[in-house]
């Protein structure tokens, strides 16, 4: 991408907004389009023109950000949806993925994560805030251990295919995952689009879960 990165920021209090515009001033690769204090604004600006991502509290006035990240997720999923909070429990990151945002951030997060965290979305990745992947990923095997798992006895990858989805489960890059096998970067979208339609997902979330589930990743 040659332009910088739009970004829409939607949060009632008007400290964050302020205080995150001042933190991306004279950044060249990301730029604050606008700001929204509600959902309702948001909407009516997003009809006129799309971010690139945009960036949403939880806690809104009048509607939830887990409720425009799937509204966002299923009528412009060009855009990616980015969840800034003050919330750091397990439920909330949940509920956060399934409705299709693509990342989590807690609002101390300094501004080097937050500018990582954007690329990495806009890149096709999802984001945990540094300390929230560690507490997911725990989470995530503890339920394993208790409950059930779907049957992927069926689902058969290619070791290259395992390689692809063990990379992709560490955080790596399309680019990085192109480099570190050699490939090139359309052959590494082929290869999880393949990965994905065999295992029957549809996001990276549930294609790291699965990693962890087969023991692919050490996380």
């Amino acid at each position: 991408m040659n332009r910088p990165i739009t970004l829409y920021i939607i949060d009632d209090h008007t400290l964050v907004t302020d205080g995150i515009k001042a933190m991306l001033a004279g950044n060249n690769s990301l730029t604050v389009a606008a700001c929204f204090s509600n959902g309702a604004d948001f909407f009516r600006g997003i009809k006129i023109s799309q971010p690139d991502v945009a960036l949403i509290d939880i806690q809104l006035p009048d509607m939830s950000g887990i409720e425009i990240a799937r509204i966002l997720s299923e009528t412009y999923p060009q855009v990616k949806t980015l969840i800034l909070s003050a919330l750091e429990d397990e439920a909330s990151v949940t509920a956060a993925i399934k409705s299709g945002a693509r990342g989590y951030l807690t609002k101390d997060c300094p501004k080097d994560e937050l500018i990582k965290a954007v690329e990495s979305v806009i890149a096709g990745n999802i984001y945990f805030g540094e300390g929230l992947s560690e507490r997911m990923f725990k989470g995530y095997l503890q339920k394993l251990t208790r409950q059930e798992v779907p049957d992927e006895s069926k689902a058969i990858l290619t070791d290259r295919e395992k390689e692809v989805v063990q990379l992709f489960a560490e955080g790596l890059l399309y680019k990085q995952i192109a480099d570190r096998l050699q490939i090139s970067i359309k052959t590494v979208e082929t290869h999880k689009a393949n990965i994905m339609r065999k295992l029957e997902i549809k996001n990276t979330a549930e294609l790291v879960k699965y990693a962890i589930r087969q023991n692919l990743t050490s996380l």
